[in-house]
């Protein structure tokens, strides 16, 4: 959110720029094992 950007501290929005990397990382791997596993 915009508002939380604009007031946050670098440091903690970076802190959650990468959180969200990770999740967004997370959810591809799922989803393709998800796949995988339906193809059995």
């Amino acid at each position: 959110n915009e508002k939380f950007v604009a007031n946050a501290k670098p440091e903690i929005v970076a802190e959650q720029r990468e959180k969200l990397e990770d999740y967004t990382i997370q959810k591809t791997k799922m989803g393709e094992a998800l796949e995988r596993l339906q193809g059995i």
